[in-house]
């Protein structure tokens, strides 16, 4: 096992298009079975209804490819929880440090010191990698996009996110480090920073009475839109995130398999 093999958890993958800095991807480890081979061995999708989702996949311009369970979701072929379920079940997680080398945004030697720093200092592996500039936040967000088979999507600003302030609480939002950005009919689109937030997903619907719908974004714009939703200023967001640390710190520990997700 690699140095860094003993200290990463396992994390869910599936790409088989160039990245978006458009530097090559690595093929999945020897031994790996491909997402798409795995739905057809559950009855998911029949061999012709793979070939069709490949080659849709294969028309996709480099930078916007989709992975192949998204695109499986978007055709209706099954759901984004019985996708993390059979991900899950058949183990199909790489580890964030090894996708990010195999994508070669960072080297084994940055994945090896940034595991050192972790083991002595703890915090997220990705942040490490971040603040010792080996990789920037933008392609940290959208590998972990990947990573987590969720949309990576840019928060903009929306001229009725007030609006949304009702839809979950302050102290909720920020402790698991949430925010909703849109609400379209009886679906509520729900953006996250971190992927341990993914487990609340049934407990935001069942909260909200809406079909959540999770995407990605990076951790800064997250809080700039929970500042505009609630109406916050920066020193009193400040206030907010220091009196629900201890609380989202007990959350992670809970929820989060390892703390170096991200």
């Amino acid at each position: 096992m690699s140095s860094h093999g003993a200290h990463e958890a396992d994390t869910t993958l599936e790409r088989t298009g160039p990245n978006p800095s458009s530097r090559p991807i690595a093929e999945e480890p020897p031994g790996a079975q491909r997402i798409g081979d795995i739905l057809v061995e559950e009855g998911i999708l029949q061999p012709d209804e793979l070939a069709k989702l490949l080659d849709v996949q294969s028309t996709q311009e480099a930078h916007r490819r989709k992975p192949l369970g998204r695109i499986a979701i978007e055709f209706g072929f099954l759901t984004d929880r019985q996708l993390r379920a059979i991900i899950d079940q058949h183990g199909k997680r790489i580890r964030l440090g090894d996708l990010l080398v195999s994508r070669e945004l960072i080297t084994p030697q940055e994945l090896d010191r940034a595991l050192e720093t972790q083991a002595e200092e703890g915090g997220l592996l990705g942040e490490i990698l971040v603040r010792n500039g080996a990789v920037d936040e933008f392609q940290l967000t959208e590998v972990l996009a990947d990573q987590c088979d969720l949309p990576y999507v840019p928060l903009e600003p929306e001229e009725d996110e007030i609006k949304l302030s009702t839809m979950i609480n302050l102290g909720y939002a920020v402790r698991h480090g949430v925010v909703p950005v849109s609400r379209i009919g009886r679906v509520l689109t729900v953006a996250l920073w971190h992927p341990s937030a993914i487990a609340i997903h049934d407990e935001l619907e069942q909260s909200t009475g809406y079909s959540v719908r999770l995407v990605l974004d990076r951790r800064q714009s997250i809080y700039q839109r929970i500042r505009n939703i609630y109406g916050l200023s920066e020193a009193e967001l400040v206030r907010v995130l220091e009196s629900e640390r201890p609380r989202a710190e007990v959350t992670t520990t809970v929820t989060e398999p390892a703390s170096d997700l991200a």
